[in-house]
């Protein structure tokens, strides 16, 4: 089968929450896979998903509008929605964003790292220099 997705993707095991509005429950559930443009969950059995939600990825710090692309039994592809551009946003929030995926970097590297060595990811440090 042949993989039409655009970006690489990541194998992760971090919680999500889905909020499908401000009056629902949030839904928890599991991202399996994550690249920049979407991502693989798991939600319960139960739980029957709109074509399109907000999630949240509270360990890496990202909340994203997603629709569904495919589902099959408890498992969902889901692509990240564009959001419009804000006006007004500077280079402020251009540098937040590439801290964040500065640390979503090292949190991969940190995981690989402790599956590698056989440690816990907690006890690894990793650091940045730049020379500027």
């Amino acid at each position: 089968m042949q993989d039409r997705r655009s970006d690489s993707r990541k194998p992760t095991i971090l919680e999500g929450r889905i909020r499908v509005g401000e009056r629902m429950p949030d839904i928890e559930c599991t991202v399996r896979d994550l690249s920049e443009a979407g991502a693989q969950i798991w939600a319960p059995p139960s739980v029957d998903l709109p074509r399109e939600f907000d999630i949240d990825i509270p360990k890496r710090g990202q909340s994203h509008r997603a629709q569904i692309i495919w589902s099959k039994d408890r498992s969902h592809g889901i692509a990240f929605v564009q959001k419009q551009p804000e006006t007004g946003r500077g280079a402020g929030a251009a540098q937040a964003s590439a801290s964040s995926h500065v640390q979503d970097i090292l949190d991969d590297a940190r995981q690989q790292l402790a599956q590698a060595m056989g440690i816990p990811p907690d006890s690894i440090r990793l650091r940045i220099e730049i020379d500027g």
